[in-house]
C-alpha cells in the first residue's frame, strides 16, 4: 500500500523516478571524483617535470627539494605528498 505524507501519496511511479534521480546524483559524484583525481594526477606530473628541469638547469643544490617541501606544506598543510 502507498505511504502518505502531508497529502502526498508515494506511488510506484514516484519510487521509480526518485531512484533514477538518486542514480544520477551518484553517477555525477563519481564522475566529479574521477575528474578531480585526473586533475591532481596531471598537476603532480607537471610538478615532477618542473622539478626535473630545475634540477638540470638551476644551481640550487640538493636541499632545494626539502625547502620546497616545507614551503608547500606551510601553504597547503592538509595536502599529502609534499614530503
Amino acid at each position: 500500500m502507498a505511504k502518505r505524507e502531508v497529502g502526498f501519496v508515494v506511488t510506484d511511479e514516484y519510487k521509480s523516478w526518485i531512484e533514477e534521480i538518486k542514480s544520477k546524483i551518484q553517477s555525477s559524484q563519481i564522475k566529479a571524483s574521477v575528474k578531480v583525481n585526473y586533475e591532481m594526477l596531471d598537476l603532480y606530473w607537471q610538478i615532477g617535470k618542473d622539478i626535473t628541469e630545475k634540477q638540470k638547469y638551476s644551481k640550487w643544490g640538493d636541499s632545494f627539494l626539502s625547502v620546497m617541501s616545507k614551503d608547500l606544506k606551510k601553504t597547503f598543510p592538509d595536502e599529502k605528498g609534499f614530503l
